[in-house]
């Protein structure tokens, strides 16, 4: 069996997307999704709140940046990724993120504005589909 990378979050954004233009590179944007869990114990609610980076780039990009705004619920697919660098102090980092490939606004106003958009995000080049941010 062949290997697979996919995940399918819906949450809401934390905060408005933020959008990176690099002279003629095409756009990206990133947003923080939230999801949340709840669940009984004993008779007590809990609940735990899990926040994802999620990176789009162009098309899916300049739409997050048009429709997308804090508090607003998407569903998102894509796959796993990570990206490695040094901090200022030579310390060696990861972050793992989600490569939005689809996108669908959940939120009755983006809904009547855009349909739900899905990119081959496989015509995009590596450095393209890991931006530095």
């Amino acid at each position: 069996m062949s290997d697979f990378n996919n995940v399918t979050l819906v949450g809401r954004l934390g905060k408005d997307p933020e959008v990176f233009r690099h002279g003629s590179k095409p756009p990206f944007a990133t947003i923080q999704l939230a999801t949340n869990k709840s669940w009984k114990k004993d008779g007590q609610k809990y609940s735990k709140t899990e926040w994802h980076t999620v990176i789009f780039n162009r098309k899916l990009a300049e739409l997050a940046e048009k429709h997308l705004r804090k508090g607003e619920q998407v569903l998102v697919s894509g796959e796993l990724a990570s990206q490695k660098w040094l901090d200022k102090d030579g310390n060696k980092k990861t972050s793992t993120y989600v490569q939005a490939k689809e996108l669908r606004f959940l939120t009755k106003k983006a809904q009547e504005s855009e349909p739900d958009v899905t990119v081959d995000t496989d015509v995009c080049s590596e450095e393209e589909n890991f931006p530095v941010f």
